[in-house]
């Protein structure tokens, strides 16, 4: 245990998921069943270290009991083969989660919330779409549409072709039960998913010391089809969505069109800063703010 949090973790389909548990500080949201809950994780390669406390530890302060984990292959969690990023085993990691959240003692299991960024703030589009039963969601600087991404990575010249041989031979590998991983994140021109301007340099400020800067490309063909903005017009409980302006990561245009199919259930939020801004500093200071505003008004009128 910490003097923020305590370590914990539960079972998902073949593995564990390791957690960061942090109890409220303060009684000012508790009500006769229980204080609400926070279930949150990280974007696209990122652990629990990678700036996601400094979220955790405001929402706590505001009197949310908060569960933070990390997905399986990654971090502290079990799975092989390490570094896999699946969108299909990281949902199942959401579903999981969400089960092992209503078990915790103290919580109103009515008021679950669950809150994502990046890549994850479109995970929590879609486990919201499944879970009517949620209170609200948060997605922040969320990826709703990886066809978009898609044609932006492949129009690059040469990345794109590159990435695609890359999974090719890395899915290859992977029927003989090795990998060839690449790295997430690099300068432009150079080999990886993530090589916009600014990108290297946001992941050298949000990372741990120990964060790997790799994964599996095999993954990178379901992402070209990923696209959580689909699912959006079947959630039925409240959604923030808070939107970078300068985003060249997460397209704001994508998740104020996601915003628009959730219709009258979706706020947006957006903010004069790029993709990497809203994980330090003031932007997530105040983003983490707004949040805890939104859900706090939610609590509040319900």
């Amino acid at each position: 245990m910490t003097d923020s949090y305590t370590e914990v973790s539960f079972k998902s389909h073949d593995a564990d998921c390791f957690a960061w548990l942090y109890e409220p500080v303060n009684d000012s949201l508790k009500g006769p069943a229980g204080v609400p809950c926070i279930v949150m994780a990280n974007g696209f390669g990122l652990t629990n270290k990678d700036s996601l406390g400094g979220f955790a530890e405001r929402f706590q302060a505001a009197g949310f009991k908060v569960l933070a984990f990390e997905y399986r292959c990654l971090g502290q969690s079990g799975g092989k083969p390490r570094q896999l990023i699946s969108n299909k085993h990281q949902l199942q990691d959401w579903d999981s989660a969400i089960v092992y959240a209503k078990t915790l003692e103290g919580i109103d299991t009515n008021r679950l919330i669950i809150w994502g960024c990046s890549y994850t703030g479109g995970h929590v589009i879609i486990t919201a779409s499944k879970h009517p039963e949620l209170f609200a969601t948060v997605a922040l600087v969320g990826v709703m549409d990886g066809t978009t991404e898609a044609l932006h990575i492949l129009l690059k010249s040469g990345e794109g072709l590159k990435l695609i041989a890359a999974g090719t031979k890395d899915a290859a590998y992977g029927i003989v039960g090795k990998s060839a991983p690449i790295p997430i994140v690099a300068k432009p021109g150079h080999l990886a998913v993530e090589t916009a301007p600014g990108a290297w340099e946001g992941y050298q400020k949000i990372t741990s010391p120990d964060w790997i800067n790799e994964f599996l490309p095999r993954v990178v063909f379901s992402g070209f089809t990923y696209r959580p903005i689909d699912d959006a017009h079947k959630i039925k409980k409240p959604v923030f969505i808070q939107i970078a302006n300068n985003d060249l990561e997460a397209s704001p245009d994508d998740q104020r069109r996601t915003a628009e199919k959730i219709g009258s259930l979706a706020t947006q939020k957006s903010y004069e800063c790029g993709h990497f801004d809203v994980f330090f500093g003031d932007f997530q200071a105040q983003c983490a703010q707004d949040g805890i505003d939104y859900l706090t008004g939610l609590l509040d009128a319900g």
